[in-house]
Formats: structure tokens, sequence, C-alpha cells
């Protein structure tokens, strides 16, 4: 299959080619009263901090994680995630953010401090590296709640990627909005030696 770009000529062929089906999370699964949005689980994703065209989040060898461009090979491969159902199954319309590129290693909220680590199948590990994701608090996008800190999310700081509390402001509105960028084909694992 190729995309390609025509003009619409206003014909049943052309609406029934023109016609696509959105993969991303529906904004009607908002539950009623909350920003809760349901999110498809298993599916790479890059994640582009909304007011940084470009800058995306990015893990590091040391288990830090940081906001960076994906010009290499490794950067690539660093900063992509494959989306899963919560670790935490107690948690509704939760995720867990599983580092593609380092086999069994997640995200997760450690003292405030967004880092990288290994599963470790306890039930603390599995809540610190649980998030809900919710309709981006600047509008657009996602946010992503801390399962273990409610009232607290990710958020980029001067680079940085850590857990905060949502203080109401625009700025921190800003710094916890990301957009998911779907990937297709997934990209290639490392090969372990």
């Amino acid at each position: 299959n190729v995309l390609k770009v025509a003009k619409n000529d206003e014909s049943d062929t052309f609406k029934t080619k023109a016609t696509f089906v959105e993969l991303a999370p529906n904004p009607g699964n908002i539950q009623a009263g909350g920003t809760v949005v349901a999110t498809p689980h298993n599916y790479l994703v890059n994640i582009n901090l909304l007011q940084q065209q470009g800058m995306f989040i990015k893990c590091n060898i040391d288990g830090t994680v940081q906001l960076s461009q994906l010009t290499s090979d490794d950067d690539k491969k660093n900063g992509t995630f494959n989306i899963i159902a919560g670790l935490d199954a107690n948690i509704k319309n939760a995720v867990s953010f599983q580092v593609y590129s380092y086999g069994q290693y997640y995200l997760k909220n450690q003292n405030g401090a967004l880092k990288v680590d290994k599963l470790k199948n306890t039930a603390t590990f599995n809540t610190n590296a649980t998030f809900v994701t919710v309709q981006g608090l600047a509008g657009n996008g996602y946010s992503y709640e801390a399962a273990n800190q409610p009232g607290h999310y990710i958020v980029a700081d001067n680079g940085v990627l850590k857990i905060s509390k949502d203080d109401g402001s625009a700025a921190f509105n800003k710094a916890a909005t990301f957009m998911e960028m779907p990937l297709e084909p997934k990209p290639q694992a490392p090969v372990k030696k």
C-alpha cells in the first residue's frame, strides 16, 4: 500500500480511499467528570514534548531520562517505548512504558525522579512504573500522572524528566504535555552479544 496525496473529486471511490481509522486513543473515552483517556496498549511510540517539537523522551544507560533529539540510531532505539497496560493491574486506564531497546526495563517514579529500571515483580515496582494517561494538561496531547502520587505528573525541567506536583500554572501544563508519535514498522532491536 502506498500513501499519496490526491485531489478530492467528490466521487465515492475517493471517499472510500480517503477514509482512515484512528488508531490513537479516542477522546470520546474520557470518563464523565474526569479527563482519563482510555489508551490502546502494546504499541511503539516516540514521545515528544508538545512545547518543544523534535525533543523526545530518551533513556540513558545510567538509568536517567532526558529530553533529546533522536538523531542517531542509538538515540532512536533509546527513545522508543512500548506502551503496555499498567503493570499495577489495580489502576484503571493506566499504562507502563517499556523501553524498547532495553527489553524488561521500564520508566518509573523513583522519589520524584523519572528513571529507567529493570522489571522487579513486586507490588511497589509495579505501582512506581504505572502512569494514568490523561488529556494533555495544556489542552492537546497527553499527560502522564504517577499512579503512586496522584496529582503528580511526568514533566520536563531543563531537559531532565521528573515527577512533579501540578501547580496549576500554564508553564507546568506545557512542561507536562506530550505527543505520542506511533512508529511503524518497529525499529530493529539491538542484537545481544
